[in-house]
């Protein structure tokens, strides 16, 4: 799908490029940065002290970026979770945590993530596409408590080093005079290590880092998130100590502390030798077990004794307590003693989430996508892989194979906007014996491991012989699955 330009995400050099391009002064750039960025004002009609013909080049030229929420929930706590439709039809989510005079909003950088950490919800849909420049500070201007807001943490889902160009152009609009003027300290970025961007990174900004460790080890840590295996964590810690953080800028390590299998004292032992020279702080979560997780919650008491011995030991540790229960997915916030720092830990992206909150979240995705909505139109059949072929053979069709996870809100959003409609079912009907196989059980699992990358939903055709004529990846509107679909229909005919 071609994407419609935005004016809003532009810096000022890209924006000079623009009055060059529509005949306009190169000072209309200055003027353009003030109304998009200080006075959030994107309509070009609106400009007053520029020129009218081009107010009119510029309204036709580019799309509004501003878009409003999908839904709002709230938890008790007061904690908030927004939920955003991108230009390419995924869904995104930000988390708004109130906490007396401070409020910190947690944005998202992609929509899915391709880092596929075992233990995080996110990153078990996949990447389905990182998010524009426009996109993340839609999460921040259209934020009803805007004015409010005092922190910004990129800890929502995707991995913003994985979509560097438009997080880096995010923090520059945030952080400079020209822009909203907000201090680099009022911002945290999170990240799993992806050390080609690091470096990057560090040298752009002056914002607090926060980085996803989980384990010191490379073997165990590879085993939980893949990334270890291109960009060691070692090769990070070596990074992070060629760097001043010693003053006002921060640095800190996420560390989700799973029963069993990282929160030994050999871990400790090799987290003080991997950050030795590193001025730092852990952040230690507790892990709450996903449907479908091999991993275990900690006590409070091996918690508390984990912390206090990295303490004791040199490391300013803190144990990250819980907000936003009662919520349609798990938002966490901690303050780090000692600096006053509140950082928020979303469970979308960062880690696991609950599955009773899962349950939640998914209840809520059923409402942002049209409550009454009729129910599915396209019958699916739950028979071995054997069975629907025979099906298939008796009917003259072809094989249609949904992988999907009750957990998995892209798959959720198919099943209420795409095969709940009647021309859907009824195009599905003609052409397909359909199955769905749920990918947290043996047949499912076995046909991800054998045709997919673990990204969900995916979607697989096969003819009556078994062979495989085509996929469909990711969450789509109902006409582009649909010519996706026929597309792979064509093809097998002309085979």
């Amino acid at each position: 799908m071609a994407l419609s330009e935005t004016l809003y995400g532009k810096t000022p050099e890209q924006l000079a490029a623009v009055c060059a391009e529509l005949g306009m002064p190169r000072f209309a750039a200055k003027q353009l940065a003030r109304w998009l960025y200080a006075k959030h004002v994107e309509d070009p009609m609106r400009m007053s002290d520029i020129a009218a013909a081009h107010r009119a080049k510029l309204a036709e030229r580019f799309r509004p970026a501003f878009t409003p929420p999908a839904r709002i929930t709230e938890s008790a706590d007061g904690t908030k979770k927004y939920l955003y439709r991108t230009q390419q039809g995924a869904w995104i989510e930000s988390a708004y945590i109130p906490d007396g005079e401070r409020a910190t909003l947690c944005v998202s950088s992609q929509a899915g993530c391709r880092m596929g950490c075992k233990f995080c919800a996110t990153g078990r849909q996949g990447l389905q596409h990182s998010l524009t420049t426009a996109e993340i500070l839609n999460q921040i201007v259209s934020l009803p408590e805007r004015d409010s807001l005092t922190n910004v943490v990129f800890m929502g889902m995707g991995e913003p080093l994985d979509n560097t160009d438009n997080v880096l152009r995010a923090l520059e609009i945030m952080t400079s005079e020209w822009g909203f003027g907000w201090s680099p300290t009022r911002i945290t970025l999170s990240t799993a290590g992806v050390a080609p961007e690091l470096q990057r990174f560090l040298d752009a900004t002056k914002v607090h880092l926060a980085v996803s460790l989980h384990n010191p080890f490379h073997e165990e840590r590879a085993a939980i998130m893949p990334v270890e295996r291109a960009w060691p964590i070692a090769e990070v810690a070596a990074i992070l100590r060629r760097y001043d953080f010693t003053h006002q800028r921060r640095v800190s390590f996420e560390y989700i502390v799973m029963s069993g299998l990282n929160d030994s004292p050999r871990h400790i032992r090799e987290l003080c030798r991997l950050l030795d020279g590193i001025k730092c702080r852990i952040n230690l979560i507790r892990f709450h077990k996903i449907p479908g997780s091999p991993f275990f919650s900690p006590d409070d008491e091996a918690m508390i004794r984990f912390r206090d011995t990295l303490t004791a030991k040199g490391i300013q540790t803190t144990i990250r307590a819980s907000r936003g229960r009662g919520h349609s997915g798990r938002l966490r916030t901690a303050e780090h003693r000692g600096g006053g720092e509140r950082a928020i830990e979303h469970g979308s992206c960062t880690l696991a989430v609950k599955q009773d909150a899962m349950k939640k979240l998914i209840f809520v995705l059923l409402l942002a996508l049209g409550a009454g909505a009729a129910q599915g139109q396209v019958k699916f059949e739950t028979k071995s892989t054997d069975a629907v072929r025979e099906m298939a053979i008796k009917s003259g069709k072809l094989v249609f194979i949904d992988l999907y996870a009750s957990w998995c809100p892209p798959c959720r959003m198919m099943e209420r906007e795409v095969f709940s409609r009647k021309d859907v079912g009824d195009f599905m009907q003609q052409r397909f014996v359909a199955a769905k196989y749920d990918t947290d059980k043996p047949t499912g699992k076995e046909l991800m491991k054998r045709y997919g990358s673990g990204a969900i939903p995916l979607y697989l055709v096969f003819d009556t012989q078994g062979e495989l004529l085509g996929r469909i990846q990711g969450a789509s509107a109902p006409k582009e699955f649909m010519e996706s679909v026929q597309k792979i229909i064509d093809g097998s005919k002309r085979r």
